[in-house]
């Protein structure tokens, strides 16, 4: 009765996990064409410089307590106070410190506006500490359905704050403005929704309990920040904003695509691995089952991304039409990074971070190493390489997490390449029906439409699981 249950909030759990990240990444990428036809490469690639620092603040401000107290068999209040006491107090020191190296950031990359919008930009750190504790509280009773509720809230609200300051002419500003004002809201609205307070009573024994665990994911997130951003410090100092700019926007779409599908699958991926951590028949299964999940989704979605970006880029505007290239290779990466993550999961369900650590920093030297061997050949030539360390790291994941839970090379191929070669052949499909149609938007329409659909009927078709079991969770609800 309790795995049924179980198994009940998890597709639950999985399907508001979707419906959150889907409206998201759609609200994300509403907003984005329009800040995109307002903006200039040059005020993204502002930004885009900073995303080294934001990135490895926010890694250092989690802690990896959300993944440590979703791990702990038995918790209590003390544990959530504790770690929402010591996240404020790390998040305030960051801030301190990040706005007194403002000026050496700014020099760092000969671009003065840069410390005032460092300045403001990293107000987020302040925002965020405060409801990271109640964001742990969402995650670990896999509250999807209010963590939906309060993502999509504060992204609509600070992308229409963004969306007129842009339009006003306020430039790179609606970038900062739209960052913190959604972390300000939706830190607001976890404290509103989450039935749990701190106290003042304080006691971090809690911390220092799950500080062997979280320390390793802090170290692993750490890595991975640097070696996801190192190509944007590198192109920071050797070209114009305008080229960051560039390979600021064709990542960006891939992240936005690639996070929908992790988004769907963390929000439940852990915590129902880590309830069958001492049944290791049982947990490899859940695993197969969520590495399939993955695969279907994000093979169809990143090789369409890859499909569709030059009529994308093309209708949003035309300014940035080298970012296509940068598109279409990373998004190929992101398949890789997607899979990757399901065995990061697997190991943190697991109490193994330092499986995690120890790929993560074997993935970080191959990708730093050739941030300095390519970054002289140009964007297109950076996103290749990036797109191909990330399928080396998979194997490296594979190779190292793998084995440790039984998981095959046998394994991994019939959970995925069922779905990349369907997904490959729906887009070749579509290709050969779209190729008269000469207009860019209705090329873009068609293109979606017939992807998306080609795909469904495919997976109806062939009987898919997935397909299936989704099918029938909708109809249940429907009829409700």
């Amino acid at each position: 009765m309790a795995g049924f249950e179980l198994k009940t909030k998890a597709i639950k759990g999985l399907f508001w996990g979707g419906f959150n990240s889907g409206m998201k990444q759609v609200i994300s990428a509403l907003i984005g064409i329009v800040l995109l036809s307002r903006l200039t490469p040059g005020d993204y690639g502002l930004v885009g410089m900073l995303a080294i620092f934001t990135g490895i603040a926010t890694t250092l401000q989690e802690g990896g307590f959300t993944s440590a107290l979703a791990n702990r068999k038995e918790f209590s209040h003390d544990d959530f106070n504790a770690v929402f006491w010591f996240n404020n107090l790390i998040s305030i020191a960051m801030y301190v410190v990040l706005w007194f190296c403002a000026p050496l950031i700014a020099d760092f990359y000969s671009q003065p506006e840069l410390v005032k919008i460092s300045r403001v930009l990293f107000l987020a750190f302040l925002f965020n500490g405060v409801s990271l504790a109640f964001n742990a509280y969402l995650f670990r009773f896999l509250m999807v359905r209010e963590k939906a509720a309060i993502e999509i809230i504060s992204s609509l609200i600070a992308g229409v704050a963004a969306i007129i300051l842009a339009i006003k002419g306020y430039g790179y500003w609606a970038l900062v403005v739209n960052t913190v004002l959604m972390s300000f809201i939706a830190s607001l609205l976890r404290i509103i929704v989450v039935p749990w307070h701190p106290g003042l009573k304080v006691n971090f024994r809690p911390v220092w309990e799950m500080f062997g665990f979280s320390f390793k994911l802090v170290i692993a997130s750490f890595v991975t920040q640097l070696q996801n951003n190192i190509f944007s410090v590198v192109l920071g100092r050797a070209y114009t904003e305008r080229e960051v700019g560039f390979y600021s926007q064709g990542n960006k779409w891939t992240v936005m695509g690639q996070s929908m599908i992790s988004g769907t699958v963390n929000s439940v991926a852990q915590p129902t691995i880590a309830r069958f951590s001492d049944d290791p028949e049982r947990s490899l299964k859940v695993f197969r089952k969520f590495m399939r999940l993955t695969s279907c989704l994000v093979c169809p979605a990143m090789l369409g991304l890859a499909f569709i970006a030059p009529q994308l880029i093309q209708v949003i505007n035309p300014e940035f039409m080298p970012s296509v290239p940068v598109m279409q290779l990373c998004s190929l990466g992101c398949i890789a990074l997607s899979l990757s993550n399901m065995y990061s999961q697997m190991n943190i369900a697991h109490g193994r971070s330092d499986l995690n650590l120890l790929i993560t920093i074997l993935g970080a030297a191959l990708q730093i190493v050739m941030a300095f061997v390519v970054y002289r050949y140009g964007i297109n030539v950076i996103a290749l390489t990036i797109a191909v360390c990330n399928f080396a790291v998979l194997a490296a994941w594979h190779i190292i997490s793998g084995r440790h839970f039984g998981y095959t090379v046998l394994m991994l191929l019939k959970d995925v390449l069922p779905y990349a070669g369907l997904a490959f052949l729906v887009v070749i499909v579509a290709f050969f029906a779209t190729k008269f149609i000469s207009n860019a938007l209705l090329l873009l329409c068609v293109k979606i439409i017939v992807v998306a659909a080609v795909y469904i009927v495919a997976l109806k078709i062939l009987d898919s699981a997935i397909y299936r079991e989704a099918r029938i969770f909708i109809k249940r609800h429907w009829r409700r």
